[in-house]
């Protein structure tokens, strides 16, 4: 199962706690507050190796925030030690305890905590996942290309002559709707078929609601600038950025244009930006979610194929042979292994039957 969608939920997690940390007129147990933000941490840098450099990225941030605003307050000392002794723990909790078996067993092993995503032995899993049209560009033309193509799945692994194709922002076509019908793991456009014209709208908004919005609330537009700047870095830095899979976060930077927009006083033109930006979020997120219903009808087939294979074995005491497509889907095992199923990793034949695109099954005789 792909875990970078728990992963951006964990990231927004961290930021909105930032926040909520930093308005003082919110009326919080800050001690709680800050052991929820240490567990979200925890969590979700162990979910993956990204997140707890990217929630590291926005704590950094908030930490020089808090001490700017300290000294001004003439709190400073106060608040760098507890700020620096959370930090701390939470940093060895999660690379030393939660994460010693990833973290400090790949140092130990590999002589590299981030094995095998950095390093001479790294795994480069992003080349046969992009259209081949993608070869010869940078991160920056990848994103746009992505943000303004028709929502599709072309890659070099799926149908490398597939060509990318552009479309006007706010079209959205008959087959884009079967595309997120289908998945919701699409690599161009996989924000979805709205997300184009919400950017740019979202531009507008953050722009030069921003400079109305600092006059009202200097301290929360100088967050949100952090955060959005964050994102843009990440987004365009990060390789793989221009896929909705690898950068779910993304959608935090439509979140902040939300935030500037309610806050602010909006004249009739930024009025209806605000407005139709929230009527296309709504719409585009629905759009996306039409895959779930697939989803879950396709996972419920496969516990019951499970129980039919578990039932079947211990019946006839014998064991399951699979054959996999590839060493990136052994997933697979962990599902025989959660049922107690006995297995055997062979080659393809055409006697074996289908457990799911990726699997084949047959039972020893």
């Amino acid at each position: 199962y792909y875990v970078d969608g728990v992963l951006s939920v964990y990231i927004t997690m961290c930021i909105i706690l930032l926040l909520i940390i930093s308005d003082r007129k919110i009326d919080i147990n800050r001690n709680y507050a800050f052991f929820v933000l240490g567990m979200i941490i925890m969590i979700g840098g162990n979910i993956k190796f990204t997140g707890l450099g990217y929630m590291g990225i926005f704590c950094i941030f908030y930490y020089i925030l808090w001490l700017i605003n300290a000294y001004k307050q003439k709190i400073f000392l106060k608040t760098f030690k507890y700020c620096t002794t959370f930090y701390i723990i939470v940093l060895i909790a999660t690379v030393g305890i939660a994460g010693f078996s990833s973290y400090v067993m790949n140092t130990a092993e590999k002589g590299n905590p981030l094995y095998p995503l950095i390093g001479k032995d790294k795994v480069d899993i992003m080349s046969f996942n992009q259209p081949e049209q993608f070869d010869d560009y940078n991160n920056v033309q990848k994103l746009f290309v992505s943000l303004f193509a028709e929502t599709s799945d072309v890659s070099e692994m799926i149908d490398a002559s597939e060509k990318i194709k552009l479309k006007i922002p706010l079209h959205v076509s008959i087959e884009e709707v079967k595309q997120c019908m289908r998945t919701s793991d699409i690599r161009l456009g996989g924000f979805g078929p709205l997300f184009s014209g919400m950017f740019i709208l979202m531009v507008i908004l953050i722009i030069y609601g921003e400079y109305k919005l600092f006059k009202k609330n200097r301290y929360l537009t100088i967050q949100l600038i952090g955060i959005e700047c964050i994102m843009t870095v990440l987004i365009f830095c990060v390789d793989g950025g221009w896929w909705a899979r690898y950068s779910g976060y993304s959608y935090i930077l439509v979140a902040c244009a939300m935030v500037i927009g309610y806050n602010m006083k909006r004249g009739r033109a930024l009025d209806f930006i605000y407005k139709f930006l929230l009527t296309l979020t709504v719409i585009n997120t629905c759009i996306m979610m039409l895959a779930v219903p697939r989803g879950i009808i396709y996972s419920q087939k496969q516990y019951k194929t499970l129980k039919m294979i578990k039932n079947r074995c211990d019946k006839e005491d014998t064991s399951v042979n699979i054959a996999l497509q590839s060493d990136s889907f052994n997933g697979n095992m962990y599902n025989l292994m959660d049922y107690d199923i006995p297995f055997n990793i062979v080659e393809y034949d055409d006697n074996l039957e289908q457990f799911n695109e990726f699997c084949f099954y047959g039972f020893e005789k």
